[in-house]
C-alpha cells in the first residue's frame, strides 16, 4: 500500500472493538472515522474533531448517506487545554494521524488529547518518518519523528510511550498508554 496508510492495521494495532468510544483528533476528511464508526458499531461512540468546519460539515453529509449515526464531529483548536468539547476520562482510543506536522505546539496538542482519554487508555499516533524523501512530505523541520515524540512523552507524567510500528515506507505509529 505504498503511498497510503493501511488504516484498518492501525485500528487492529489500538485494539478498537465494539461499543468502544473512540477519537479522531484532527480528523480532516474523516476516512478514519467513518471506519471506525463501523467497528465500534452503534453501541459505540466516534468523536471526529477538528478546526476546519467545513471540513466536519463535509464529514457530517458523508455520515449521514451512510447511515453512521454515531459519529459526532466537535470543532476545536486541540492546541488548547480545555477547548474540546468533550469530558476528561472518556475516550477509550485516540487517533492522532498526519496532524502533528501541521502544528508547533504538540504537547500542548499531546495533554488537550490525554485530558479527554480514560486512564489506561491508548492514543495511537502516526505520521512521516524523519528521513522520508517524498514530494508530498512536509518538511523535516515540521515532522514530530518517533525521537521527537519520544522526547515530548519524557516531559509530561502521565503518558506511557510504548511500541512503534512500521506503516510502509514513508509514516510510523507509536501507541501511547495514559497513566495515573
Amino acid at each position: 500500500m505504498e503511498g497510503q496508510l493501511d488504516l484498518n492495521f492501525m485500528i487492529e494495532k489500538a485494539g478498537v472493538k465494539p461499543a468502544m468510544i473512540v477519537a479522531e483528533f484532527g480528523c480532516g476528511n474523516g476516512h478514519l472515522s467513518r471506519l471506525l464508526s463501523k467497528v465500534v458499531g452503534n453501541s459505540g461512540i466516534v468523536y471526529a474533531v477538528d478546526v476546519m468546519k467545513d471540513a466536519l460539515e463535509n464529514l457530517k453529509r458523508l455520515a449521514n448517506l451512510e447511515g453512521s449515526q454515531n459519529i459526532k464531529t466537535i470543532w476545536s483548536n486541540l492546541e488548547i487545554y480545555g477547548a474540546t468539547a468533550i469530558g476528561d476520562d472518556t475516550i477509550d482510543v485516540g487517533f492522532i494521524v498526519n496532524t502533528f506536522f501541521q502544528s508547533n505546539q504538540e504537547k500542548d496538542f499531546l495533554e488537550e488529547v490525554l485530558r479527554m482519554i480514560k486512564v489506561d487508555g491508548k492514543i495511537i499516533v502516526v505520521d512521516w518518518k524523519d528521513d522520508v524523501i517524498n514530494p508530498i512530505a512536509p518538511k523535516e523541520k515540521d515532522r514530530t519523528g518517533v525521537e521527537k515524540l519520544r522526547k515530548i512523552c519524557q516531559s509530561l507524567n502521565n503518558i506511557e510511550f510504548g511500541e512503534v510500528f512500521n506503516l510502509g515506507q514513508t509514516h510510523y505509529g507509536a501507541i501511547l498508554k495514559k497513566k495515573k
